[in-house]
């Protein structure tokens, strides 16, 4: 039985600069069928006559057969456009290109902003292994193709954003003191308000943490079930900061008297006028390592959140609400089951820009 001869791929060079003419010469001498696409006339005059130089070269060095190479150079075809090269390339039979060079010194600045699709794939790109064999991506080449640039693009911003951010925590704890101690806090004086404090507890370790609750689901609280740095209405004639601790103590169990309070961040008041009007204020405190905590009677839940996790771009998302004049989108940090979203969220901005820290 004889083994058929293997399809040879049909090459799509975009670009008739230097490195389009080395792909060109090297795909000549496999005898690949290849386009060649420029928007400048004169530089794919100049290519091909390159081209053949190279491969014939190539041949000399003994590293090509001549005749192979002769074959090659007359599979070589200028096409008249981009979308004629990837797509159509009736030149060779109208079935379009298997592989593709990506943009290779492209004349006039012709740019692609994504893959080339050819029958709702994109055309993988070609490769060269270390032993000189020209070759596509790999075994896996047809599936990873199916994903679009777009994706993949966002996908490295992602990661060069989060590797950005985790080195920003070096220091977060400093940083963050140095920060509080010159930081004036703006006052919202509001005497139709009702005054509330939250307590921001930081754990001071290697992995810093903040400290959150989810409030019990009650009817009639408009913040009900909702995640929250622990906290409360204050009591007349009761200090901010005496709030807060005491309210850290009721909803997690967590005594905030040793620790060391770092300062006060901004007021925040709700900025939509179906809710209550409110004036709370966030005090900042240090806790070492992350204590154990149990919620109380007004929390479902309370658990330490890594910063990292807080700040990590992948989990920054929008949360939608339903209010009388419509559907409204606020932005949002999505960890597991848990969305911070709000006067929590906005508090956390503070926090992170006190710390030097952008997301």
């Amino acid at each position: 039985m004889t083994t058929p001869e293997p399809t040879k791929p049909k090459v799509a060079i975009v670009g008739a600069g230097s490195i389009g003419r080395g792909w060109g010469a090297l795909c000549a001498a496999h005898a690949w069928p290849t386009v060649l696409v420029d928007t400048d006339a004169q530089a794919m005059d100049r290519a091909f006559a390159e081209i053949a130089r190279r491969a014939r070269a190539l041949v000399a060095l003994g590293r090509a057969d001549s005749a192979i190479v002769e074959e090659g150079l007359r599979g070589v075809q200028p096409s008249r456009s981009l979308l004629h090269a990837c797509v159509s390339a009736p030149s060779h039979g109208g079935e379009g290109a298997h592989l593709r060079v990506p943009l290779c010194g492209m004349q006039q600045g012709l740019r692609a902003t994504g893959p080339l699709r050819r029958r709702g794939r994109c055309v993988p790109r070609l490769r060269i292994t270390p032993s000189g064999e020209a070759t596509v991506r790999g075994e896996h080449a047809e599936k990873q193709s199916r994903c679009p640039h777009a994706v993949r693009e966002r996908r490295r911003r992602l990661l060069r954003r989060r590797r950005l951010r985790l080195l920003q925590l070096d220091g977060l704890v400093g940083s963050l003191a140095a920060a509080l101690a010159a930081h004036t806090p703006v006052r919202v004086e509001d005497a139709g308000a009702r005054r509330a404090a939250v307590a921001v507890v930081v754990s001071d370790d290697a992995d810093p943490a903040l400290l959150f609750i989810r409030r019990q689901v009650r009817a009639g609280d408009p913040w009900s079930g909702q995640m929250a740095f622990p906290g409360g209405f204050c009591a007349p004639g009761e200090a901010d900061r005496d709030t807060a601790r005491r309210e850290t103590l009721e909803e997690t169990g967590l005594d905030l008297g040793p620790s060391r309070a770092l300062g006060q961040l901004d007021d925040v008041s709700p900025r939509t006028p179906f809710l209550p009007p409110l004036v709370v204020t966030p005090h900042v405190f240090l806790v070492p390592d992350r204590p154990a905590i149990a919620p109380g009677a007004e929390a479902d839940e309370a658990l330490w959140i890594g910063v990292r996790d807080l700040i990590d771009p992948a989990n920054q998302t929008a949360f939608s609400v339903q209010l009388p004049t419509g559907k409204r989108d606020f932005p949002a940090i999505r960890i597991g089951p848990h969305v911070v979203w709000g006067l929590t969220e906005r508090v956390l901005r503070q926090i992170a820009a006190l710390a030097g820290i952008s997301f």
